[in-house]
């Protein structure tokens, strides 16, 4: 708006997200469309390598504060008319790429800690977003490095090689994470994040190019990057969930330099930090570029040749796959509010293949989100939940659901068998050398009680829990495990709320040359890093851990399985040992950890 001079009508659909009464553009923006269903971009694999294949993902946001400041980047509503707001010429040391304003501002707005000091602001009165970049306030003006103005209900574009309050040209709120929107169960948008070594060109949507780092195959601000279609998200908790299933559908936006694979959100209270860092498992290896060209209807414009008739979403498996269940769980996900689905799911329809007597049960829900209920009968094969040209579902508005017949999601339905490994009295504690040694420098194998957290020194206990997993299948196909170990007692503050989350690596056989426990045990190289989160709560002392899809993969099917346990932060300074006991191997044997597999044999 504030670069092209004019205003567009505005286009409410209710596909398109909303902040306080005003769209976050149009419907058919860039950031607002699928992209599940798009090719896969040519230089997918090079750029992910050049990211990080193997690197973590992190979501820089959350509750609570962090070196003194809120976690992300936060965001006001403001009205022009409130008693608090004047508009501030800002001034600007990179005016020529700058929108002038004003800025509708107090003194005393969210601004984002940390070295970008973004503000963004949505104006109320006429819907318009105000961003920011180094924003200060010297006690009676504002100051910054570049700003952008942007009508809310127009896909209208910076000019061609324009910065914005982002590196890459682009508004920064609309890739923003939103607890409000997570809370209704789904995020219609893409998200922004980070890579610390980005091309010397851009491609649309970015308006910017901003050179960094020394890289093979450097990728351009505007690439957009989905999660695999069949990455299992079935096991993570609630909102890992919601933000998992956005990665799949609408995917992710490099937008500046920083750290590698950062996603941004904003801050809240309601945040559940332990289940954001569910996604630290993620790797760019379970990401692939996507190919959105043939998005772009014009140049100067971040509209797209989306349809905005009211479709699926996403269909989801909400339970284990492969799985040997007496009923299954679908979650379909529309791209609007919906009416007339049946209750009995007659707007539905099964394919199966090896399985017979395979029937839908019910069909629940609400506005966007359905659960579809079905009995997987009897029988070793697949099932698949579709919609048929004869569902009646339609928006609203009386508009019929388009892209029927829809092909579904599909388990794989087999017989399932379990085991319970308990942990051998091999297992047993390593603490730190040194407060910052990150090596072993005593240990202890022989006691009934293993430790994690810290000593009084700030050195950090970690430990090594040892299963003979030799007695599962050679040809077994693991679909879920899950640690559980018992607490015995605990000194000092709860590590799990002063030491961050409980983590487990892996490594097959072993840590270390041996079996036996070693001081290099506590720093060797893990097969699999962070392989399981532990739930924070506790079951009758009993706490679990369920692993992900790399922890599942790397168990040991002829010999030991080891597992290495620490919780993420390594001390918090305090000088007092905070730590909790938990029995060990050497435990009477209903005490002792155990290793709960699920599997079946092909």
């Amino acid at each position: 708006m504030g670069v092209s001079g004019f205003r567009s009508s505005p286009q409410a659909t209710h596909t398109s997200p909303s902040m306080g009464g005003c769209p976050l553009f149009p419907a058919d923006n860039f950031w607002n469309v699928p992209v599940n269903h798009l090719p896969v971009h040519p230089q997918s694999a090079a750029w992910v390598n050049s990211i990080g294949a193997n690197t973590g993902f992190h979501m820089d946001f959350g509750a609570g504060e962090w070196a003194g400041g809120k976690i992300g980047i936060p965001y006001n509503l403001f009205s022009k008319s409130a008693p608090d707001i004047n508009e501030y010429t800002v001034d600007f040391y990179y005016p020529d790429e700058s929108d002038p304003g004003p800025y509708p501002l107090n003194s005393n707005p969210k601004i984002e800690h940390g070295g970008d000091h973004h503000i963004l602001v949505v104006e109320q009165d006429d819907c318009d977003l105000y961003e920011i970049y180094d924003a200060s306030w010297n006690g009676s003006a504002w100051s910054g490095g570049s700003g952008a103005i942007w009508d809310l209900s127009s896909n209208a574009q910076r000019p061609d090689t324009w910065t914005s309050a982002d590196a890459a040209g682009l508004p920064i709120l609309p890739g923003l994470a939103r607890y409000a929107e997570v809370s209704n169960g789904i995020i219609a948008h893409a998200l922004r994040f980070t890579a610390n070594c980005t091309a010397d060109y851009y491609i649309w949507p970015a308006r910017h190019k901003a050179q960094h780092g020394t890289c093979a195959n450097p990728v351009p601000f505007g690439a957009r990057f989905r999660l695999k279609e069949d990455y299992d998200i079935s096991g993570f908790s609630p909102q890992a969930q919601v933000l998992l299933q956005a990665f799949k559908t609408y995917g992710i936006v490099l937008a500046d330099n920083g750290s590698d694979w950062y996603v941004s959100g904003s801050p809240s209270e309601s945040w559940d930090n332990d289940q954001l860092h569910e996604l630290d498992v993620l790797a760019g290896s379970d990401f692939e570029a996507v190919d959105t060209s043939g998005l772009m209807v014009d140049y100067d414009s971040a509209a797209t040749t989306h349809s905005e008739i009211p479709h699926v979403y996403a269909m989801q498996r909400l339970d284990t796959n492969p799985t040997g269940a007496n009923t299954i769980r679908f979650l379909v996900h529309f791209s609007e509010p919906v009416t007339g689905v049946d209750s009995d799911g007659s707007d539905f329809s099964l394919s199966s293949s090896g399985v017979s007597g395979a029937s839908i049960l019910s069909a629940s829900g609400s506005g966007v989100s359905y659960t579809v209920l079905v009995d997987t009968g009897s029988g070793t094969g697949t099932i698949r939940l579709d919609i048929p040209n004869t569902a009646s579902i339609q928006d609203v508005g009386g508009t019929p659901l388009s892209g029927l017949p829809y092909t579904g999601a599909e388990y794989t339905i087999i017989p399932t068998s379990s085991s319970t490994f308990k942990s051998a009295g091999v297992d047993g504690w390593v603490l730190e050398s040194a407060e910052n040694g990150n090596t072993g420098g005593s240990m202890n194998s022989a006691a009934t009680t293993f430790l994690l957290g810290d000593d009084a020194a700030d050195r950090q206990y970690r430990a090594i829990l040892h299963f003979d997993t030799s007695a599962l299948p050679n040809t077994a196909v693991v679909t879920s495990m899950t640690l559980k170990i018992k607490q015995q007692g605990a000194s000092g503050a709860n590590p799990f709320s002063s030491l961050g989350s409980l983590y487990v690596d892996m490594r097959n056989p072993m840590f270390g040359s041996s079996v036996a426990l070693e001081l290099a045990d506590f720093n060797f190289a893990a097969k699999k890093v962070k392989a399981g989160i532990f739930n924070p709560n506790p079951v009758s002392g009993w706490y679990s851990a369920r692993f992900n899809n790399g922890g599942n993969l790397n168990v040991n099917r002829t010999g030991s399985t080891q597992l290495r346990l620490y919780f993420s932060m390594d001390d918090n300074n305090n000088n007092v040992a905070d730590f909790i006991r938990f029995y060990s191997g050497n435990a009477a044997a209903g005490d002792r950890p155990k290793l709960l597999i699920q599997y079946f044999v092909p």
